[in-house]
């Protein structure tokens, strides 16, 4: 089982009943053999498992620690030491913010400027790992999980909240922000909180990498080449041994060119899932990677699904719902996979569609308007936007005039959710890499709202309790290199995600570069509906959401039946009701 899990106590240390009640706690922990005390400061402490796999670092010598890993961010830059000087003097936002510039990885640091000065707790900008909160009599616990196995330590009123779970329904992006659940809060990427006030700034956003200025492409291919082999390389030096997915899509191959030329040696087993029907099948595609980087390709069948009651009760068992463990066949055999090869690590490719932007939308034209394109360069842009949509040129210039005078990016309400709760949607909360953006390109917003519904790629899933899930297309600095690359000049060419193509050429098979298409599990999905179809018709229309009126019930009626199953796209829209209903059940009255 992955070791990566902390807990953190924190007390009022002029306070003796809250010290004794504090003590007390440590020590039960200390005897049930589980944890251990690694560090003990006035008021606070760090409890961790005594074989843990998490990176423990002084932060500014005596004022903070940073759990996790942790990488220079300029490449050949100094590898952290136990400790990360700052300025003395300095207060949380500013050390929390120099950190951020200076290093990434996936971690969580904790901050005060004096004994006397509350604990500040930052979450690194990938969110790769969690940071959670709560009181508990005189205690305040900041940790990675819900510790079960001490009831006294759990949170009080622990359960659904129900509003909350309705705007992430209406807004799958949100759903990475915070938690729908009662008496418990999680701090999200890139946000620091001050641990007795609870006050929440955000030290890393998104938009202030989001730039309209341009460099020659042959500059911009070199350095995302660079990151990509960066941040790579750093994940996979961390791992004992990776299994690597080679799904045949671009991303997965570059992030394979990538291991192949940066630490080979690591992985024990590059494998592709596929389905029966042509188009969850891309062994054809991934055939000619693994020919290309001379990969010893493990093709795996996937089998196929018939929901239950037992497999969506441990799809329910994460904080925030998951689509990630839906498809419980595959998550199971990548369990087993890696325990029958030895690897300690899963490498993806997930990400990429967000970063290098994979993306047909119209609104490509409208950064080219906001960024002052003139002449042959705003037509060319026009041009391949209609080309992408098999549009007019003339449609295309509409578009991004249009476009670059909107202060918002249209956001379409699923055909899923209750009337009466899309009427309480539209002022509705967020997440907070989403407010402000008004200043920000139109399809740069687009690709911020999908870069943070992929914060969700880092869900529970059983492979996740397993292994070491890594996603390395979203860490820090290519996160931060590609949001600061014009949208045109990322997506637009012969084909989509052009810039990316032309930066590994020479790793990528024709097969890739050429590819039009996608990878697409709408009709596995769609036979996993039509087969469960006894079991899912009652286990969403007599579930939750609908008593709670969060989903219309009309729709599922009309949704589970075969015929819709086989004329209408709505597989994914189902997917995620389940994962939410299933959420919703796991959590209800857990407290």
């Amino acid at each position: 089982m992955l070791r990566r899990r902390y807990l953190i106590l924190l007390w009022d240390f002029a306070e003796e009943a809250a010290e004794r009640a504090a003590l007390r706690r440590i020590e039960a922990l200390e005897a049930s053999g589980a944890w251990r005390r690694t560090f003990v400061e006035p008021g606070w402490s760090l409890i961790l498992e005594p074989d843990t796999g998490l990176h423990v670092r002084r932060l500014m010598d005596a004022s903070g620690l940073v759990l996790g890993d942790l990488y220079p961010m300029n490449e050949g830059g100094p590898e952290p030491g136990s400790s990360l000087a700052a300025s003395a003097d300095a207060r949380s936002p500013e050390v929390f913010a120099a950190l951020s510039r200076r290093w990434w990885g996936r971690y969580v640091a904790l901050h005060r400027s004096a004994v006397t000065e509350p604990l500040s707790a930052f979450r690194d900008p990938s969110g790769a790992l969690e940071c959670l909160t709560w009181r508990r009599e005189r205690l305040r616990v900041v940790a990675s999980h819900l510790p079960d196995e001490h009831r006294d330590l759990m949170p009080r009123g622990l359960g659904v909240d129900w509003e909350a779970a309705g705007r992430r329904l209406g807004n799958p992006a949100a759903t990475a922000s915070g938690l729908a659940l009662t008496g418990i809060e999680a701090i999200d990427a890139g946000q620091m909180m001050d641990l007795k006030t609870a006050e929440r700034k955000m030290i890393w956003r998104p938009a202030a990498f989001a730039s309209a200025q341009r460099q020659p492409r042959d500059v911009l291919t070199t350095r995302m080449r660079e990151r990509v082999d960066q941040v790579v390389e750093a994940h996979a030096g961390q791992a004992g041994t990776i299994l690597a997915e080679v799904s045949g899509g671009l991303d997965s191959a570059i992030v394979a060119g990538a291991l192949q030329t940066t630490a080979a040696g690591k992985v024990v087993q590059w494998a592709n899932f596929y389905t029966q029907d042509c188009e969850g099948d891309e062994r054809l595609f991934a055939r000619a990677v693994a020919a290309q980087l001379r990969l010893p390709l493990t093709e795996v069948a996937k089998a196929e699904l018939q929901l239950t009651e037992e497999h969506l009760t441990v799809v329910g068992a994460g904080l925030r719902p998951s689509t990630l463990g839906v498809d419980y066949e595959q998550d199971e055999d990548s369990v087993a996979r890696c325990a029958q090869v030895g690897a300690d690590t899963m490498i993806t490719g997930l990400g990429g569609d967000a970063v290098f932007l994979q993306t047909q939308s119209p609104l490509i034209a409208a950064d080219a308007v906001h960024a002052g394109l003139g002449g042959r360069e705003l037509f060319r842009v026009f041009r391949d936007v209609a080309t992408m949509r098999r549009s007019s040129v003339w449609s295309a210039a509409t578009t991004g005039v249009i476009g670059a005078l909107s202060r918002s990016v249209p956001r379409r309400t699923p055909a899923y959710l209750n009337r009466e709760l899309v009427g309480r949607l539209s002022n509705a909360p967020t997440h907070p890499w989403l407010a402000d953006l008004a200043d920000v390109a139109p399809g740069k917003r687009a690709q911020i709202r999908t870069l943070t519904a992929s914060l969700l790629f880092h869900g529970h899933s059983r492979r996740g309790q397993a292994v070491d899930v890594i996603h390395p297309l979203l860490s820090q600095p290519l996160v931060e290199l590609l949001l600061s690359i014009p949208a045109f000049d990322l997506a637009l060419g012969t084909h989509d995600r052009a810039l990316a193509r032309e930066a590994f050429a020479d790793r990528l098979p024709g097969e890739v570069l050429r590819r039009r298409s996608k990878g697409d599990l709408q009709a596995y999905y769609g036979r996993m509906f039509s087969r469960s179809l006894p079991f899912a018709r009652p286990y969403l229309q007599e579930g939750l959401l609908v008593r709670e009126r969060l989903v219309d019930r009309s729709f599922l009626e009309q949704a589970l039946t075969p015929e819709s199953l086989l004329w209408r796209d709505l597989n994914s829209n189902l997917v995620q009701l389940l994962a939410v209903e299933a959420w919703a059940r796991h959590w209800q009255g857990v407290a």
